[in-house]
């Protein structure tokens, strides 16, 4: 049968791909979709409805396209939307090595997945629900994705943002004798694990934003904390400890009370309730 057709449902309707994919098999004319649709299916069903010469259609809309089962074999590489393409990865996936990804635009994580991609991938991401783990098969600047619980990290120097309070970072554990530069980023509040995962690389934690509090964070592992610029941050006398540079003029309000002796950096302390003894460490605290 040779006749052509046009798809003309409204922007934002979702459509199957496998819909379309028959569609294009009953004629050998051309079937384009005209609009801003949700199209959706597996990876096979995406091809056959977009890149397979005997049953494609032709996009000549801002369709969005959503791939429902990316892996580490999946070919996109023929499907080029003039909206988005998403691929939507399961539990266990692995597409750090995937060539085929480079037209993908979003990356959509299955509830309760924890997958392994690249720091490029990792950017990515623009949804993840339920608790997700991410683990990086490289190393590079990264931002931590706010929908993204927990961070891998591969082995080597590299710096970090968290993305969200109660993000947890987890080095390599063979590590390479790296500095793992790990900065609080905006936020005001750290309650995650920062873990050297008992690898040779070293955590140093940046206090970048004023106000910040890490007191509730476990950073049994991090091996050094600074203060940005001006920063004023709320920690354990624990975390005090590790404070190695404080630029500008800095406040230090302690959680708990216990033997402290001030930093020289740092120009003001707030102290916890209780008992307690302080050292002043420099004329003007």
């Amino acid at each position: 049968t040779n006749y052509a057709a046009t798809v003309t449902d409204p922007d934002g309707v979702s459509v199957a791909a496998m819909a379309l994919a028959t569609l294009g098999a009953s004629t050998t004319g051309t079937v384009t979709v005209s609009n801003a649709v949700e199209i959706s299916g597996s990876v096979s069903e995406i091809i056959a409805a977009l890149a397979t010469d005997a049953t494609k259609v032709v996009l000549t809309g801002n369709a969005n396209i959503t791939a429902s089962d990316v892996d580490g074999a999946s070919d996109l590489s023929g499907v080029d939307p003039l909206g988005t393409l998403t691929a939507q990865l399961a539990n266990s996936v692995d597409i750090s090595g995937n060539i085929n990804l480079a037209n993908v635009e979003n990356i959509s994580m299955n509830n309760g997945a924890s997958v392994r991609m690249t720091t490029a991938q990792n950017a990515l991401i623009t949804s993840a629900a339920g608790t997700n783990t991410v683990t990086l098969s490289n190393a590079g600047t990264v931002s931590g994705n706010a929908a993204v619980e927990s961070y891998n990290l591969a082995a080597g120097a590299q710096p970090f943002t968290l993305g969200a309070s109660g993000q947890n970072v987890t080095l390599d554990s063979t590590g390479s004798s790296g500095s793992v530069a790990i900065s609080t980023g905006t936020l005001t509040s750290v309650t995650g694990t920062l873990d050297d995962g008992t690898g040779n690389d070293t955590i140093a934690l940046t206090l970048a934003t004023t106000g910040v509090n890490i007191s509730s964070a476990d950073t049994t592992d991090v091996d050094s904390i600074v203060l940005a610029s001006g920063v004023s941050a709320t920690m354990t006398i624990a975390q005090h400890a590790l404070i190695t540079s404080a630029a500008g003029a800095n406040t230090v309000t302690l959680s708990d009370a216990g033997t402290v002796t001030g930093n020289a950096a740092v120009e003001s302390y707030v102290l916890a309730a209780g008992s307690q003894s302080f050292t002043l460490g420099a004329s003007g605290q």
